[in-house]
């Protein structure tokens, strides 16, 4: 039995012996809390206005009584008060706050909604403390670690991130991000603020990419002009956090040349490795820059059968690029690369020999 189904019997036994629970209407929920001996004080959300020392409750039989006003969010009509119960209570953050008795079939339907069946997709920020927050979703909400929430204001623009690492059953905790890409972006992360679930961020990434601006060679003869080019490389990916990335290819590009004067030129690429960093991450669409280096081998046969006067030049050159990543949040990746490579040139007899410098891949990734 999994743990959704557990606490579905535990709740649905508990009402059958409570008979009772109250608020028929949830005007709020528990936001934040923290037991000192048998007192639970606790930080309330609710849709109406209460006054001090009034009494409320929570699911359970449980009266909590109301301190002072902590805020007020007049817009959306959203008060925030400190609260506490006596004798010990166990109170969860997320619990819904009532003010008069109902059935037990009400209390359960709210059980299902609130608890329950309302997924990951939409949270809500119920604490910060510096450069971490959490949020009012957890484990029983498909929760998982390194899910990605984007925090809006009341007026749906962005304010930041929050990246999961601790899961617990009903709430979260996460460390706040600030992309440079979203500009304008300065007011904090706040208690109260929405967050909307955007994606998961995978560790290891494996996948083929596969050389598009390829050239199929006609006539491949001595002197004809023509020019063959191709590549595949495996793509490994270690994905880091704030949009990092580091890849390298386990293959090789190609591109060999027939001009007049020389039997062919060929120009190698292998191994290219490289730091990406993407931007709007995850993302349905997620731009990137890539900056990295690759080993080259050129060589210039010239006329003839004997490699005598075979000109060769190899060594490390750097490349940059960019390039498109689709589905970056979820598990398989489509992705588009430019790379340019600034290929030295190769002389012979007075004349230089060059190859095309840009280079365009299509990659599919499985990402963990």
């Amino acid at each position: 039995m999994n743990r959704i189904n557990l606490a579905f019997v535990i709740i649905y036994f508990n009402l059958a012996l409570e008979g009772w629970a109250y608020g028929e209407f949830p005007i709020g929920r528990v936001i934040g809390t923290r037991q000192e001996a048998a007192t639970a004080y606790m930080l309330l959300e609710v849709h109406q206005m209460l006054s001090p020392s009034q009494t409320v409750f929570l699911q359970g039989n449980i009266p909590v009584v109301v301190r002072e006003m902590m805020s007020i969010r007049e817009i959306e009509g959203i008060y925030y008060y400190r609260a506490y119960s006596l004798n010990n209570p166990r109170v969860i953050t997320g619990e819904s706050v009532f003010s008069r008795p109902i059935s037990q079939e009400s209390r359960m339907q709210e059980f299902e909604e609130e608890v329950l069946f309302r997924k990951k997709k939409q949270a809500q920020i119920i604490l910060t403390k510096g450069k971490k927050a959490a949020i009012n979703k957890g484990s029983l909400h498909d929760v998982d670690k390194r899910d990605i929430y984007k925090v809006v204001d009341s007026k749906g623009q962005s304010k930041g991130f929050v990246e999961l690492y601790g899961v617990g059953d009903f709430m979260s905790i996460g460390n706040i991000q600030y992309p440079g890409e979203y500009l304008g972006q300065r007011e904090p992360v706040a208690l109260g603020d929405q967050a909307k679930f955007i994606g998961n961020r995978k560790v290891l990434g494996f996948g083929l990419m596969h050389m598009l601006n390829v050239k199929k060679a006609e006539n491949p003869r001595p002197g004809s002009g023509a020019e063959k080019s191709l590549g595949d490389n495996l793509l490994w990916s270690v994905i880091l956090k704030k949009g990092w990335a580091v890849e390298a290819g386990l293959g090789a590009s190609m591109v060999k040349l027939y001009p007049a004067g020389v039997n062919f030129v060929e120009f190698n690429f292998t191994y290219p490795a490289w730091l990406r960093k993407s931007f709007f991450y995850p993302g349905l669409i997620s731009p990137f820059l890539v900056l990295g280096l690759v080993r080259h081998n050129s060589a210039i046969h010239p006329p003839g059968t004997s490699n005598e006067n075979t000109v060769t030049k190899n060594g490390f050159i750097p490349f940059g690029g960019l390039g498109l990543e689709f589905f970056s949040g979820y598990r398989v990746h489509l992705r588009f690369d430019y790379h340019y490579y600034p290929i030295p040139s190769l002389e012979f007899k007075g004349t230089k020999y060059k190859a095309n410098k840009d280079f365009l891949f299509g990659g599919l990734t499985l990402n963990w």
